[in-house]
This record gives C-alpha cells, sequence and structure tokens, in this order.
C-alpha cells in the first residue's frame, strides 16, 4: 500500500483509509506551488540535527468467486471522460521525470500509487461531481474503468487489486478488480471509501447492513465470499471510519461521537479478542484525528483530546503511548509514521487560530517536524511556516509545504535539510514550463514517485513526479 493522504477523518468526506507510513488531510487543499520560496533554495539546516445520500438497505451480496472479465458491471450513466490527448487543454512540459497522467477543464478525485510507483489510479470528476475511475501504467497508459461513476479507494502494494466505490446509490457495493486480467466482482461490502482497507492478502474489510437494519463489521475474500465478523454498536455507518492495516485479523476503527465531544470512540477487532470498543490502551481519539498505523499495526500515530483547544500528538507502540507534541484546535493535520515505528512526522500550530482557506492566517503559526526518539522533535524549516505532508515508509523523507511568500513545496532529509522541490526539479533540467504543482496525494514506498494534482496551461492535471537523485 502505498503512502497516501486522505480525508476520510472529516465528516462529509470519502477516501481511503491509511497504511505505513501514511499521512491523512484535513482537506484537500490546491496551494499554487512555483517554488519562489527563495530561502528554501539552500538547504535550511545542515542536517547535523537529525534527522468521500447513504441508504439504509443492506447491499447485494457478492459471489465471492473468482471472476472473469464482465462478471461484474456497473452502469451509471456516461462516462465522465478525459478529453483526447490532442484535444486537451494541457500545453506545459512533459519529461521523463514529470508526466501529465491526464488533463481537462473539470478536476480530478483521489490518487494512488503502487509500492514500485508504476501504477497510478485516479478519478475525473464533472461539475456535477460525477467522477469517471482510471489507472495509468507505462504500458498501457490512462484506462478507464467500468464504473461511470465512482473511485478508486484502495490499490494493491503490486499496482494489480483496485476496490473500486460507485456512487453510492441503491444496491451499490464495492468491487474489486484485477488490471493483469481485467476481472470485477462485487464485494457486498458498502461503497463508501472511508469505511473500505484492503489487506495484502486481499481481503477487504469494510461494513454491511443486516436484514434488520444494524451495521455489521464485514471482510470479503475472493475464496470465501462475504464474512460478517461483529455487529458495531453504532446506527450510521457514515460516522464510522476503517482503518487499514495489511493484516486483515487486525481492523481498527473510529465512531464519531458527534461535534460537541471532545473525542470520538477507537473500535478495535481481532479472532482472539473479537470486538472491543473503546480499548483500556487507547480508548478515545481527538476530534477529527487521524490514525495513521504502521502495516502491521503494531505502532500508530494520531491526536488525543488534549486541554481546551489543544490535542496531544502521540504515538502508540505495543500498548505504551509517548507524547510527541501538543497543537492547537484539533485541525487533524497529516500525521505519518515510519513501517517500523520509530520516525513520525506532522505539524504543530502553536496558537488557537481559526484558519482560512489555503491555512490563511495560520501560515506562520504552523511548523513542520519529524521525531525520533534519538533526535527528539525536529523543526524542518526554521523561520519559515510549514506543514508535513508525506513522510516515506523508511522514515527518511520528508515532503511538505512551505509559507514564505506563495506556498511553495520542499524536500527533507536529515542529509540535505529542506529543499525547495521546484529548484531540485530545474536542477535536473525538468522542464516546468506550463506548469504549477499542487500538493502532492502520494508517495511511493520507494520514495521516488509522487502523484497529485496541478495546473499544467490552462487545464487541470493529475502528475506522477519522480523525484531527481
Amino acid at each position: 500500500m502505498s503512502n497516501r493522504r486522505s480525508v476520510h477523518h472529516l465528516e462529509s468526506a470519502a477516501y481511503a483509509s491509511t497504511g505505513a507510513g501514511t499521512l491523512c488531510i484535513a482537506a484537500l487543499l490546491a496551494l499554487a506551488c512555483n517554488g519562489r520560496l527563495a530561502v528554501l533554495e539552500p538547504p535550511l539546516t545542515d542536517g547535523t540535527a537529525g534527522s468521500h445520500g447513504d441508504s439504509n438497505q443492506q447491499p447485494p451480496q457478492g459471489n465471492g468467486g473468482d471472476a472473469g472479465p464482465g462478471d461484474y458491471t456497473v452502469d451509471a450513466g456516461e462516462v465522465v471522460a478525459l478529453p483526447p490527448d490532442d484535444a486537451s487543454p494541457c500545453s506545459c512540459a512533459s519529461s521523463p521525470l514529470l508526466l501529465p497522467l491526464g488533463c481537462g477543464n473539470s478536476y480530478s478525485g483521489l490518487l494512488e500509487v503502487s509500492e514500485d510507483g508504476k501504477v497510478v489510479t485516479f478519478d475525473w470528476c464533472n461539475e456535477s461531481h460525477a467522477c469517471q475511475p482510471y489507472f495509468w501504467t507505462e504500458a498501457t497508459g490512462r484506462v478507464a474503468l467500468p464504473v461511470s461513476d465512482g473511485s478508486v479507494s484502495l490499490l494493491s502494494r503490486d499496482g494489480d487489486t483496485l476496490v473500486i466505490s460507485p456512487r453510492e446509490t441503491f444496491g451499490a457495493e464495492a468491487i474489486v478488480y484485477r488490471i493483469s486480467d481485467g476481472s470485477s466482482v462485487g464485494t457486498g461490502l458498502r461503497p463508501e471509501p472511508r469505511n473500505l482497507t484492503l489487506s495484502a492478502n486481499g481481503s477487504v474489510v469494510g461494513l454491511t447492513r443486516s436484514s434488520e437494519g444494524t451495521t455489521q463489521l464485514a471482510r470479503w475474500t475472493r475464496t470465501g465470499g462475504l464474512e460478517v465478523l461483529s455487529e458495531l454498536p453504532f446506527d450510521e455507518p457514515r460516522n464510522i471510519r476503517v482503518i487499514g492495516t495489511t493484516d486483515s485479523e487486525l481492523i481498527l476503527g473510529v465512531h464519531d461521537t458527534g461535534a460537541f465531544t471532545p473525542g470520538h470512540d477507537v473500535f478495535r477487532w481481532t479472532p482472539e479478542e473479537g470486538l472491543l470498543i473503546a480499548p483500556a490502551d487507547l480508548p478515545q481519539v481527538a476530534r477529527y484525528a487521524v490514525l495513521s498505523p504502521t502495516s502491521n499495526g503494531a505502532a500508530l500515530a494520531t491526536e488525543l483530546p488534549g486541554d481546551g483547544s489543544e490535542a496531544r500528538i502521540v504515538r502508540w507502540m505495543a500498548g505504551n503511548l509517548t507524547d510527541i507534541a501538543t497543537t492547537q484546535n484539533g485541525r487533524g493535520d497529516p500525521l505519518g509514521i515510519s513501517a517500523d515505528g520509530t520516525v513520525l512526522a506532522g505539524s504543530i500550530l502553536s496558537r488557537d487560530l481559526q484558519c482560512g482557506p489555503d491555512l490563511l492566517g495560520c501560515r506562520s503559526d504552523i511548523s513542520a517536524f519529524r521525531w525520533t526518539e534519538a533526535t527528539g522533535r525536529v523543526e524542518l524549516t526554521p523561520g519559515t511556516g510549514s506543514r508535513t505532508l508525506l513522510l516515506s515508509q523508511n522514515g527518511a523523507l520528508v515532503v511538505g509545504m512551505a509559507y514564505d511568500g506563495d506556498p511553495a513545496l520542499f524536500t527533507w532529509t536529515a542529509e540535505r535539510g529542506a529543499r525547495n522541490l521546484r529548484a531540485e526539479l530545474q536542477a535536473a533540467r525538468v522542464n516546468l514550463s506550463g506548469w504549477e504543482l499542487h500538493e502532492p496525494h502520494a508517495l511511493a514506498a520507494n520514495a521516488r514517485v509522487l502523484t497529485g494534482h496541478g495546473t499544467c496551461g490552462s487545464g487541470t492535471a493529475v502528475y506522477r513526479l519522480t523525484l531527481p537523485d
């Protein structure tokens, strides 16, 4: 599973669950990145400090068996097609390092990337918010998936298996699609992306409805079909987030307990213990807080309720909590954790402020950090406001946005400190003519490939960016 950002912690959002080293964001911000942050062009540190109408109907059950091409089809209306390449509004440059995967006059939704960066999935949406999902590979180019209104919620590590979420209408269910043979099969699980997670063995965990209308935690496998794991004592599936790990024997989730409560209840399911609500070692998380687990679920980064408007950024590991930092407003900003749980990265808002769009009014009061036990908390752009967006699985690379004039993307490593990404690309002779790179949404496990949205000439673009050496 790729390192990806998502907004499944927002009550109005529906995006994919997290995986190892994942960062989740509070909103999809379209921040222009024109590289005019002069202070970030040289390193900022010397590197020595350390480093998406809800139905109460039960969806039809998937057949649970191997599916051949065309075994499952969805016809939800006209395909929201991207224009052909020769009619694209994109007029920016393409290079081996920076590729526009799709351009148009509308907008794109959720992106995913495979572990090696060779498969990218994304959605293209029209003004009515109807979306067409696509996948891209070097061999096939851009290919429309057999759902005409939906999104790709999840992508397997090897880039072959996709979980597609059709728009949630009566009878809709999440679909598993395989790129290698074009097969698709229904799962019987509710299609809302925030309720779904994909495990390493290809099983899909999510929610379904009983004939009595109760919410159930369930798991689908290709060989066994749909298996109900537990009844959930929560009435509204939209208020439930299922948090993914690569191990389908460990399932985490959060129940939104209401707008006026300081925190939300955590639940955990394992075969040995069954369903635990508010387990003693991690009963609640702060409102809007992300849960970013390692791939095996042995550790996670999250926020706990603090005093007043404060939230505590913590690491949970082996039942023990380590306090990392205190932040304000419970914004649910990105939090990342390395695959082994030893590195965290996030952002701290130092004052109780109501941030506007694009963080206006807060830019000078937010700071990106990286933490290890050895170094403690290290500020990534001293003297310049910034926020963390992505953390690599090995914890060595942080991708963020800095605010000194126009927002600018940066990369950070302990050896080089913070570097302006646009300046790095220009130094690698990447032609950026016509490009504005907005916030990336996913980082491949190899820490080399970023995917995100941007502006390309007069159009909106989905990009695939290979980081320079």
